[in-house]
């Protein structure tokens, strides 16, 4: 009796891990979804690090090469690979970061130099861009909040627009005023030079004409 107990305990376990096991198979929530394009693209994610050596040493020639073979993938943070193309100045290789479906304009935000934003503009960047993907800002306002007197300085010069809206939806020049307030009411290490800069950017937001 025992025996045939424990014999038909056993069919029945089976039979129910068979049934289980049948409907986790088919049901697409148990098993992840990934597209064509992905497992195509996640194929070539060792090419992305040799491609990052390549930039690294300024191995333009290696560099292309490389580009060349990748599948188009918009959706990769090609920003900061077009900026760092435009350091190294080759415009095949600037081409071939741009065929990726990248934006000149937001690479705008990272620029450390004059001469990589004039690059940037050559391939048709907005100097008034409003990126919107995770803060509400343009080039110009990112750079009053990192109170960085020459790159303003040089967006303001080229037609950035004194008057745009910042991150906090208000005029550059207020939002450089907000910012000196707050600095004066948080006292801190460097205070007086962070104050004599930004008050030389509020004079530079006024020069071009900015308004409250």
């Amino acid at each position: 009796m025992f025996n045939e107990k424990y014999a038909i305990a056993s069919l029945v376990f089976v039979i129910a891990t068979g049934i289980g096991v049948a409907v986790l198979s088919s049901n697409p929530i148990s098993k992840p979804v990934v597209s064509d394009a992905r497992e195509t693209w996640e194929r070539h994610t060792p090419d992305i690090s040799d491609l990052d050596e390549a930039l690294d040493s300024k191995d333009v020639k290696r560099a292309k090469e490389i580009l060349k073979k990748l599948p188009i993938h918009k959706e990769w943070l090609w920003d900061e690979y077009l900026l760092r193309a435009a350091k190294l100045g080759d415009k095949e290789l600037i081409r071939l970061v741009c065929k990726q479906g990248t934006n000149p304009s937001l690479a705008l935000f990272d620029i450390t130099t004059a001469q990589e934003g004039e690059t940037l503009l050559k391939l048709g960047a907005d100097m008034n861009y409003m990126d919107e993907s995770m803060f509400v800002d343009t080039p110009v306002g990112w750079f009053v909040s990192r109170n960085d007197v020459p790159m303003v300085k040089w967006f303001l010069q080229h037609g950035a627009n004194p008057n745009c809206q910042t991150g906090r939806r208000v005029p550059l020049l207020a939002y450089a005023k907000w910012l000196r307030r707050t600095m004066i009411s948080t006292p801190a290490s460097g205070q007086a030079s962070y104050n004599y800069s930004m008050d030389a950017i509020i004079a530079l937001i006024k020069k071009y004409g900015g308004k409250e």
